[in-house]
């Protein structure tokens, strides 16, 4: 597991229901009854605990590495105060006094604890996985459970415990994509008014008492009252996004900055998003970044059914499947362990059950860790592609990513390609002044583009770069950050793409960006494909009281003193470079 200060992991959170939780015991080495039975003393007198039913000992086959010694086998249900998250730790905490050690997989050990079930809750995530991603597979797990919770459901699937174990021998079934299971188990009457907070209301508090400072929104049916909750309560007046990659871009700069960020959405938004989501996960958040998104398995109000829980899992976004009675845990635990990985989290609630009685209740957050320029792993290209790869790999798995060789920085311009060379050398006395101006602390932010090559030494001009287009909305969620000097360099072609998208979020907010926009016609990086004649004209006009046009063969005092023009000013400010 990931090696942070065990105060981060802190039992600070007390839901207003107990939830049931469902657990798998077993040991195969040593005295294996007498561990089993200590597992759940241990379990009876840990705080925010009460154990409610205990099974009888079962003798059992290995599986997986059959090659080792019988295990002895139990279950528990048992109620909490406390999420899943923190359970965990309790249980990790009994499996280390017993003197379990880390073993190879499937293999021998003193003492094993696994969270089977939790309530109705549904997570995938590097630390956990709810239900126990293999337990409808497992006679071992079923058979002690269904003495003591046969009735219990396994919210996937849609299949009491009992019938998981008779299907046994019918051989397995993948009911993994039913998701719209979890949503007809029963947690509360959703057809009469609310007598307490409703879960809308139960989510905007989680936002605002995790220390979120910076959120987006895309409205939608439900949406706007989760946001204009959470903006009464932050004493903001709430502007809405127009669209959800530029919304998503925005927040991860935040986020990336060292301010926990949220974006709420609808589940097709999360697809309209996935380039910048794929890329926030590649180059990792600082603060906790989470989206609550907000599903329509039923098509109400939605132009179409989106099959949400896939897309995530494909794209290898860790998530939660929240309802009513664990909403306001559910959005705490996500911000917790987005920063605990370094990943963004989705929230999935579903837009029917928005309007239902909801428990809040109240949290002490951990410190946020703080934002320091690694272009390593924030500017994504092929010079640190494979480190990044593996340091996301490791972190989705819960690994320990921080050891993992860091590949070398080019030097400009001895160690750089020679076909980047030519890319580079139009921009080299933009460059050379930018560089004089610079702020120490401030963040520069391009796009995967050839000026980005600027990040490495002795210019160290670049900061972040992720997706194509993406400079505006990382800056402008800079800037939401707190970051000053906060700069978006791009092309005029990636501008086109998506960078003007980014500067509506800036404009609407009236955020003072200082944007360089490199004007060619043509995308340089990708074989110098044209922009047809007038595009880039178009998109740029309705900014044109904040432009300042400068030749790229300008002289150096000239150049910097609309760079120093811009620094010092208060308002947003565009430079079109002519090249």
């Amino acid at each position: 597991m990931l090696e942070r200060a065990d105060e981060e992991r802190s039992l600070d959170l007390r839901n207003t229901v107990m939830t049931l939780a469902c657990l798998s015991l077993g040991s195969n080495l040593g005295d294996r009854e007498k561990s089993v039975a200590e597992m759940i003393r241990l379990l009876s007198v840990a705080p925010g605990v009460k154990l409610v039913r205990t099974s009888k000992l079962y003798e059992t086959e290995p599986v997986g590495l059959t090659d080792q010694p019988r295990f002895m086998n139990a279950a528990v249900t048992l109620e909490t105060e406390f999420g899943p998250f923190d359970l965990l730790e309790i249980c990790k905490g009994i499996e280390a006094r017993l003197g379990r050690k880390e073993e190879v997989r499937w293999g021998p050990r003193v003492a094993d604890i696994d969270i089977v079930l939790f309530g109705s809750l549904v997570m995938e995530t590097p630390f956990l996985t709810i239900p126990h991603p293999e337990m409808h597979l497992r006679e071992f797990v079923l058979e002690p459970l269904c003495e003591i919770a046969p009735e219990a459901i396994h919210p996937i699937f849609g299949k009491k415990v009992k019938e998981l174990l008779a299907g046994l021998n019918e051989g397995p079934f993948d009911g993994r994509i039913q998701y719209s299971a979890c949503f007809k188990i029963p947690h509360g009457d959703c057809s009469r008014e609310a007598k307490g907070s409703r879960m809308e209301e139960a989510i905007s508090k989680a936002l605002y008492d995790a220390g979120v400072t910076v959120a987006a929104c895309v409205p939608g049916s439900g949406m706007a009252g989760i946001y204009e909750s959470y903006c009464k309560m932050s004493g903001r007046a709430p502007v809405y996004s127009f669209n959800e990659e530029a919304a998503y871009g925005m927040v991860y700069g935040s986020a990336l900055a060292g301010a926990r960020s949220a974006i709420i959405y609808k589940a097709q938004g999360a697809a309209k998003a996935a380039n910048a989501i794929a890329d926030s996960l590649t180059a990792g958040v600082t603060a906790g970044l989470v989206t609550i998104t907000v599903d329509d398995i039923e098509c109400r109000h939605s132009e179409g059914i989106f099959d949400i829980v896939p897309f995530l899992r494909g794209m290898g976004m860790p998530f939660i499947l929240a309802r009513p009675e664990n909403v306001y845990q559910c959005v705490v635990d996500c911000f917790k362990q987005s920063e605990l990985t370094g990943l963004p989290f989705a929230l999935l609630v579903e837009s029917g059950e928005l309007a239902c009685e909801s428990g809040a209740g109240s949290v002490e957050m951990p410190p946020i860790p703080r934002y320091s320029r690694d272009i390593a792993r924030h500017l994504l290209s092929p010079v640190a592609a494979g480190y990044q790869n593996k340091v996301l790999k490791a972190r989705q798995a819960g690994k320990e990513w921080r050891g993992i060789a860091k590949p070398p920085a080019p030097i400009i311009p001895d160690s750089v390609p020679e076909i980047y060379r030519k890319m580079m050398k139009p921009f080299e006395g933009f460059f050379d002044v930018f560089r004089s101006i610079r702020v120490p602390g401030d963040m520069v932010c391009g796009d995967t583009s050839a000026c980005c090559l600027y990040a490495f030494s002795p210019y160290d001009c670049i900061d972040t770069s992720v997706y194509y287009g993406c400079s505006s909305s990382i800056a402008a969620g800079a800037i939401l950050a707190g970051l000053k000097n906060v700069w978006a360099i791009t092309g005029d072609y990636s501008f086109v793409a998506a960078g003007h998208l980014g500067l509506i979020e800036a404009v609407a907010r009236e955020i003072p960006l200082k944007l360089v926009i490199f004007h060619n016609d043509k995308a340089v990086t990708t074989g110098g494909q044209p922009i047809p004649v007038g595009i880039f004209e178009r998109c740029i006009a309705p900014f044109g009281d904040m432009i300042t046009r400068i030749s790229a063969n300008a002289s150096a005092e000239s150049m910097k003193k609309v760079l120093k023009d811009m620094a010092d000013s208060k308002v947003m400010r565009i430079m079109i470079v002519e090249m």
